[in-house]
Formats: structure tokens, C-alpha cells, sequence
């Protein structure tokens, strides 16, 4: 194979992850400077004893590269940020047990035909190795060589980390600040700089800042309890707000919730958060939130789980006198991952408790519909003061399972013939309300969603569920409840710059926004565009505190908010 040709081919297979997954392509694209360097030094060893071994190790180094290129670009799909290899080893394993819940012949065929092209391009890798250290041989080659490092080194050592491409690589500024990843070679040192640090942090949780602040909560004398609400909308993020295609519909969806809620005596506030990861890992979120700690790493959320007696919301509410409620619809007990609850809900309704026989909708099964009206009927009724926390699920990624019906009766997912075998969807259909998407602008509500495009069935789900949680709050939310509606993260796939979600809160009584608006929010469903306010999600627990303190006439230092949460020390028993 020619010098220059396999030079082309081995800079393609770095760059081929990149190309078919949604990562930032590199400034170097199509080229690498790994493929330039490895290429230099293989050639320098034409005349060099023991060809072979040196063939052999410059072999590992391209395999090790192309992995990484693989490992980093599948974890940003999935979760959009780079890879830690610290934390993401735990992922693996849990996707180890996930295997034959996810296997079907469909995807045995993808996987086999998947394994036969990496097989392949491993076998083209020693040939490509072979080809440069041959090249040595040719004045040509070194011509070649000498003009593309003039070329390249000025780019890679001050044009490029001059370029605005570092938006989407926020993984590692904790680690450094200054931080411009722009060689394969560099995000692997800052990975390994990443998983030190975090290896650091888990291993130091005792020796950190001590904050008691949520043990204080529990000591509060409070008469005035309204009934809590925290909808975590799955993948409700602030790109609704900036996507040049949606924000215009996003906009006139909230404004027709708004007018609807406002006709019903419903006020409303709202903010923007910032979530604590981006495009996936919703349980760090909800850890986030429950917790009143930033849970931003999965072996963060492994040390909360094991602490016995943490002093959460949940449990705070619990000494309040409040019954609280768990709701995650998608949750059950697998194979190496049983079920855990380390908030002790008085109540927690996972799949196998929701009573659910109908059709399977989606990466959540069972419709929000019917979870939320189950869960109420079940846990609500009779149960003043609650605390209701559901993680809703229909508005989950990838929005390729069609949009789930919106029937008059929930029961109706339950009630209709051939229940026992998994439903019958044409009984759910004819008891759906419209065939027309309710919130959704006529120019995105073809009924063949599956004809559109990946933003726009988000946008549809997430019209779904404001619908689905508009005649809830109408319906059945009590006259005094407090209404958290918010997202857990941006969604996946689509690209955003930001961890940014909105925050909506919902009370009937005017005043009862008063502690929200005080501290930034802004009346209405629309984020005041030129409000600074950021309102992290580990800062929702002392904020919903100081609210209930400040209805019962409590002085705030009764109350202390905490809006960047408290120190990981907490997770420490």
C-alpha cells in the first residue's frame, strides 16, 4: 500500500468514530496528528534491528488508539461528555447484565455484521503499519513527510487551541480550567487526570467541610404542609428553548399550558437549572435533587446509596408529618442490579407495582397516563400531606416508538380484550381523544411521526407530557399542592451546550410563589430571558425548605438555603 494512501486510511479509522456518532469532530478532521507522528516514527525505522518487534508495537499503538477513539465517542453518545475510565468501568459491567434483557435476533444480526467490519479493519491495521516503515526506504516519502509537519505543527501548537471548540468538552475543566482538547493523545492524559481526581474525591469524602444543614430541617415546627409535587420530565431540556426549530412551538406550547392553568387559578414561576450531567444518567439527577448534593459521577451516587440514614428530602418531610411517595415506572429488579431504595419512601410504586397488563409503549412500558393516575389513586387519595416524586419516562430517548395514545379513561390501558397478552393497541386507539397531537403546531403534527426527523418526535413527547400533567394538575392536584414541573437533563442525541433545564413551579395561591420569586424566578412559564439566575438542581431541597419555613412565619435562619447544595462530606457516614 502506497505511504500516502495508508496515511489517508489510518487517519479515516481514528476519525471514523466521530463521523458516525453525534462527538465534536476534530479541527484536525480528516487528518490526526497521531496518525501523522506514528507514520514519521515507523518510517525512521526502516534500518532499525528487530523491524518485527517495532512493527508489533507500533500495531498495539493504533489498536490502542482506535479503541479509545470507539470508548470515547460511545460514551458521549450516550451520555454527553467524554469518557473517565474510573467511573466508566462501573458502566460496563452493569451493561454486562443488560445484555440478554436487550437481545433479540434483530440485533444479533447488527452485532455479528458489527464484529465481521471491526474484525476487518483490525486485520488492515498490520498492513498499514508494514506501509510506513517500508516508506522509510524513499527520499519521497521524507519530502512528503517534511512538508505535512511544516504544515501541521503551527496548526496543533497555536491555531488550533485558539479555535472556540471547546464547548462540549466541559468534562474535564474541573481538572483543568484551560482545558482545549484537541488530540486523541490529550483527551486520553486528561481522562486519566479526570479518574485520579475522581478517585481522589471518593476515596477524601470524610475529610471534607462538614455542613448540617438538612439535619436542621427535620427540627422545623410547621403547621402550614402543602402537598408537594416534583415531576422530573424525562430529557426536558433548555435546547427546546434555543433549537432554531422548536423554540418557536416550544414557545406556544408553554404559553397554551400557561393560559390553560391561569383560566383554572393556577399562578406559576419559573427558572432555569442546571442539571448535574447532560444527555443521560437521569438517576443522577434525581440523586441530585433528593439529596441536596451535587451527584455528578456515578460512584458519588454508589457512596449516597450506602449511607444508611441520610438526611434527604425524603426523609425531612418524612419527620414533617408528610406520606411520601416514589414513583419510577421503568424500574425492575434485573439480573446483578436488584432493586434499591436508599430514601425510604413510605410508598415506592416500580413496574411490577403499577398493576399494568396493557401494551408495552416505549423504553418506559408502561405510559405515564396510567402511572401517575394509578399511583394517585393508590398513594394519594387520603394521604395529606404527600410528597409525590415521579420520574417520568415517555419523553425518553429515542423517540422512535411512535407517540404513546392520550385515552379519556387511564384504566382503559388495563381494561380493553387481549389485556392478558400484552394488550391490545387498536382498543387503546379507539379511545384515544384526537388524532391530532393536542399543544403541537399543525406544521409538526403529521401522524406518521416516524417520518420525522429526531427533533421534532422529541418536541411531540414532550407536548404529550405537558399535556398529560395540564389535566392532572386541574383534575386532581389539591387546592394547596405545590407543583415542581422540570427536566433531568438536556436531551440525548440532539446537541446543546449547556446542562441547562427548565424549572417551573405551580401554586394556586399567589403568594405561595413569593419565596421562589425572591430568589430569582420569574412569573410565568417563560424563563426571563435577561434574569442571571441560574438555580442548580442540589439547591431545590434547602429552596423547597425555605419555602415551607417562610409559609409557617419562620424566620429564614430557621431555614438556611444552600443553592450550591452541601460538601460531599455528607455522603459520608
Amino acid at each position: 500500500m502506497p505511504f500516502a494512501a495508508a496515511l489517508v486510511v489510518l487517519s479515516g479509522l481514528l476519525m471514523l468514530p466521530a463521523h458516525l456518532m453525534p462527538i465534536p469532530i476534530s479541527p484536525f478532521a480528516p487528518w490526526t496528528p497521531e496518525a501523522l507522528v506514528l507514520a514519521t516514527l515507523l518510517a525512521a525505522t526502516i534500518y532499525v534491528p528487530r523491524k518485527r518487534w517495532i512493527r508489533g508495537i507500533g500495531v498495539a499503538v493504533v489498536l490502542v488508539y482506535w479503541t479509545y477513539a470507539w470508548y470515547d465517542a460511545l460514551v458521549y453518545t450516550a451520555f454527553q461528555r467524554h469518557g473517565v475510565l474510573y467511573e466508566d468501568i462501573r458502566f460496563v459491567v452493569d451493561a454486562l447484565y443488560l445484555i440478554p434483557e436487550l437481545a433479540s435476533p434483530e440485533r444479533a444480526v447488527l452485532g455479528v455484521a458489527a464484529l465481521g467490519a471491526v474484525a476487518g479493519m483490525i486485520a488492515m491495521i498490520p498492513r498499514l503499519v508494514r506501509a510506513f516503515q517500508e516508506a522509510g526506504r524513499l527520499r519521497a516519502t521524507w519530502a512528503l513527510l517534511l512538508a505535512l509537519h511544516l504544515m501541521a505543527w503551527p496548526y496543533i501548537l497555536w491555531h488550533a487551541p485558539a479555535e472556540e471548540w471547546g464547548v462540549e468538552h466541559q468534562t474535564y475543566r474541573e481538572i483543568r480550567e484551560d482545558e482545549r482538547l484537541r488530540t486523541l493523545t490529550a483527551q486520553i492524559h486528561a481522562n486519566l487526570d479526570a479518574s485520579r481526581a475522581l478517585h481522589d474525591l471518593v476515596n477524601t469524602l470524610d475529610q471534607g467541610r462538614t455542613d448540617s444543614t438538612y439535619h436542621t430541617y427535620a427540627d422545623l415546627e410547621l403547621q402550614e404542609r402543602p402537598s408537594i409535587y416534583w415531576f422530573l420530565m424525562e430529557s426536558y431540556g433548555q435546547v427546546l428553548s434555543t433549537h432554531p426549530e422548536l423554540k418557536a412551538p416550544y414557545a406556544a406550547l408553554i404559553d397554551s399550558v400557561e393560559t390553560a392553568l391561569r383560566s383554572d387559578g393556577w399562578h406559576m414561576a419559573t427558572a432555569v437549572g442546571t442539571a448535574p450531567i447532560r444527555g443521560g444518567r437521569s438517576w443522577l439527577s434525581h440523586a441530585t435533587l433528593l439529596s441536596g448534593v451535587r451527584i455528578h459521577r456515578q460512584l458519588l451516587n454508589d457512596r449516597l446509596v450506602r449511607h444508611p440514614s441520610y438526611p434527604s428530602i425524603v426523609r425531612t418531610l418524612q419527620a414533617q408529618g408528610y406520606h411520601t411517595v416514589g414513583l419510577k415506572p421503568p424500574v425492575r429488579a434485573r439480573p446483578g442490579l436488584p432493586l434499591s431504595d436508599p430514601y425510604d419512601f413510605d410508598r415506592m410504586f416500580y413496574l411490577n407495582d403499577l398493576n399494568y397488563e396493557g401494551p408495552r409503549y416505549g423504553w418506559g412500558i408502561v405510559p405515564d397516563q396510567y402511572s401517575l393516575h394509578y399511583t394517585h389513586e393508590q398513594a394519594l387519595d387520603d394521604n395529606d400531606p404527600f410528597f409525590l416524586f415521579f420520574s417520568m419516562v415517555d419523553s425518553h430517548a429515542l423517540w422512535k416508538h411512535g407517540l404513546i395514545p392520550y385515552v379519556d379513561d387511564w384504566r382503559v390501558f388495563n381494561d380493553g380484550p387481549g389485556v392478558s397478552d400484552g394488550g391490545d393497541r387498536r382498543w387503546i386507539r379507539q379511545h384515544r381523544r384526537e388524532d391530532r397531537p393536542e399543544l403541537v403546531p399543525d406544521s409538526l403534527s403529521n401522524r406518521f411521526i416516524f417520518q420525522q426527523e429526531p427533533h421534532l418526535r422529541y418536541f411531540r413527547t414532550i407536548a404529550h407530557n405537558w399535556r398529560l400533567l395540564r389535566d392532572y394538575i386541574r383534575a386532581d392536584a389539591p387546592e394547596d399542592a405545590l407543583v415542581w414541573v422540570m427536566g433531568d437533563h438536556q436531551p440525548p442525541v440532539l446537541s446543546s451546550e449547556s446542562a441547562d433545564v427548565p424549572m417551573h413551579v405551580f401554586a394556586r395561591d399567589p403568594e405561595r410563589l413569593q419565596p421562589f420569586l425572591e430568589q430569582g424566578f420569574t412569573r410565568g412559564l417563560t424563563p426571563n430571558p435577561d434574569a442571571q439566575t441560574v438555580w442548580p438542581l442540589e439547591g431545590l431541597y434547602s429552596l423547597t425548605m425555605r419555602a415551607l419555613a417562610q409559609y409557617n412565619d419562620l424566620p429564614p435562619e430557621a431555614a438556611p438555603l444552600r443553592p450550591e447544595g452541601v460538601p460531599y462530606r455528607m455522603l459520608a457516614p
